[in-house]
């Protein structure tokens, strides 16, 4: 049965990983912002100003042109008008001389038939008088006339140039967005700019910073300065720049641009700023609690599981997948559940079986006590009187008494070796001798029981070469326990075979009996504790045996292997460890 881990359904806010999760998020977010947003702050605050100096710069070098434009162009249209009046003034007498001097084409037709030369040359003289002061009368008026008109043209001309150089600057000013004085380079007044009386004034009764400017940029170099603060009562930044008739420089045009145009832009994007980090704060705020929880999630199931695991509940897993630490933490707390409860249930079948061993113990040690027992009242009672009925009652108190000590030597055996700090005493030993020292003391109930035990060796070297360390007594008996059992469950005339070789660096040691053999299922049961076959040939035993050899195999770092085919064959393997450089002492 699986138990899953209650839902994550509410947070206490008290002493949790939550709160610190929680805190170590929001502190490291909000440095993140401080951080960013300094550092974005400053980095926009200086690319905003420096745009704005370029872009006053492109505007400045475009009234530049645009005045340069217009005042050049005015001034070239009056150079050719008075040019054009020059010139007129200059050609009327020659026209009026070739308008006196041209013939008149009637002159011929009235006196072409009146003869003698001096009336002619009278009527010729005569009209010419005429001419003249009438081309004299002409000529006064003309004048007059030319002169009244080219001074009303000029005031008007003048009067327009003012009008639309006015209207040029008001434009510009408007289109600039900002304050736009003009210097002349060659009087060093600014004929444009902040005066009260409405007079051009000298740039040299500036403030020292500023006059420094309008030098620099009469003598050609473009310049941005705050220097016109104090003079503008106002913050802002001013753009110089030299206005340029071809290579002459004849000006300068100071763009004045207040601070609060910029700083507006600057406001707005800091709002813009804050409200995104503000923004983007939120958001992480809500990722950082989902981050908490998600993490503390499977560690909640993880403290849950351990807690039903401290109650006794094995079966419990944590429910936790992931591929991170917490994830091998909560697949060693499922593995140690899953340990827990192989070892439970093992417990569980030890107490079992101990209680059925105590069962048994206590069946097994009354019975011989209560036989000898009884023997021994009887003897004492006179009851039995004859001498061979009295010697078969002394057969049977000594066969309880061996009984009773091989189980209690049983039970002080098993208990010595599982005992770490229960030192057995190791020599250096003969393998051979004492295989052949056991195949002795077995040799009897092997007869008894008609089976026959032979023991060879395969390329059989000299005895005095199977040298092992060890303790010979405990080894003795781990073959015994083996070989009791082979015989045990071997039938009249079966033999029991035991094979000693030397291979791969181990003796290889092998017990072979065609008895009854284990069945599969309990192969792996063999060596524990009290477990034993429920057979008519291990009636008398206590399921010892053969977990004392393997106490003793295991304290001697012997291996061994179990194979059995039922009612065919089984094979007990000891791999034995060698030491060439062991001898006989």
């Amino acid at each position: 049965m699986k138990i899953e881990n209650k839902k994550f359904k509410g947070i206490k806010f008290k002493n949790k990983i939550f709160i610190k999760l929680l805190s170590y998020f929001g502190l490291s977010l909000l440095l993140f912002s401080i951080v960013i947003g300094s550092i974005f702050g400053y980095i926009y605050i200086q690319n905003t100003v420096s745009l704005h100096k370029k872009d006053l710069v492109e505007r400045a070098y475009k009234i530049s042109e645009t005045l340069s434009k217009i005042w050049f162009e005015n001034r070239d249209e009056k150079n050719v008008d008075k040019d054009l009046d020059v010139e007129r003034k200059n050609d009327a007498p020659e026209r009026n001389k070739n308008k006196f001097l041209k013939p008149n084409r009637e002159v011929p037709k009235i006196v072409g038939n009146i003869n003698g030369k001096a009336f002619e040359n009278n009527i010729i003289e005569d009209i010419r008088k005429d001419e003249i002061e009438k081309s004299s009368e002409e000529k006064n008026s003309k004048k007059l006339l030319d002169e009244k008109h080219f001074h009303r043209h000029r005031i008007v001309d003048e009067k327009d140039n003012n009008v639309k150089i006015f209207r040029s600057m008001r434009m510009i000013e408007d289109i600039a967005m900002g304050e736009v004085w003009i210097v002349d380079a060659k009087t060093g007044n600014i004929v444009q700019g902040r005066n009260e009386k409405g007079q051009p004034f000298s740039y040299l009764k500036l403030p020292p910073n500023a006059e420094e400017t309008i030098k620099k940029a009469i003598s050609g170099e473009t310049t941005t300065t705050e220097n016109f603060n104090d003079y503008l009562n106002e913050n802002s930044i001013t753009v110089a720049v030299p206005i340029k008739n071809g290579e002459t420089i004849e000006g300068v045009v100071l763009l004045h641009s207040p601070v609060k145009y910029m700083s507006s832009a600057l406001k707005s994007g800091i709002y813009t700023l804050v409200f995104s980090i503000l923004a983007a704060l939120i958001l992480a705020g809500i990722s950082a609690v989902w981050l908490s929880i998600s993490f503390t999630k499977p560690l909640n199931k993880i403290r849950n599981t351990t807690t039903e695991l401290a109650k006794g509940n094995y079966e419990v897993t944590t429910q936790v997948n992931q591929n991170d630490e917490i994830g091998e933490l909560a697949k060693s707390i499922d593995k140690l559940a899953l340990q827990l409860d192989k070892s439970s249930k093992e417990s569980e079948r030890f107490e079992k079986m101990r209680q059925n061993f105590i069962a048994n113990i206590s069946h097994e040690l009354r019975t011989p006590i209560t036989v000898i027992r009884g023997s021994i009242e009887a003897i004492c009672d006179g009851i039995i009187k004859d001498p061979e009925q009295l010697k078969d009652y002394n057969e049977q108190i000594l066969s309880d008494s061996i009984h009773l000590q091989r189980l209690v030597n049983d039970l002080i055996d098993l208990t010595k070796l599982q005992n770490t700090d229960f030192s057995i005493d190791k020599s250096t030993i003969n393998l051979f001798e004492i295989i052949n020292d056991a195949v002795r003391s077995m040799k009897n109930i092997s007869t008894k029981k008609g089976v026959k035990i032979n023991f060879s060796l395969e390329n059989a070297i000299e005895e005095d070469r199977y040298l092992f360390v060890g303790d010979y007594q405990r080894i003795r008996q781990m073959i015994i326990i083996v070989l009791d059992n082979a015989i045990k469950f071997s039938n009249e005339n079966q033999e029991v075979d035991i094979l000693l070789k030397k291979e791969n660096n181990k003796y290889e040691l092998k017990i072979c009996d065609s008895g009854r053999g284990i069945d599969s299922k309990n192969i792996g049961k063999i060596f524990n504790r009290y477990h034993k076959s429920n057979t008519e040939e291990n009636k008398n035993g206590m399921g010892l045996g053969l977990a004392i050899a393997k106490e003793i195999a295991i304290r001697h770092n012997i291996e061994i292997i179990v194979e059995s085919e039922q009612y065919i064959k089984t094979v007990f393997t000891f791999l034995i460890p060698i030491n060439e450089n062991l001898k006989i002492t």
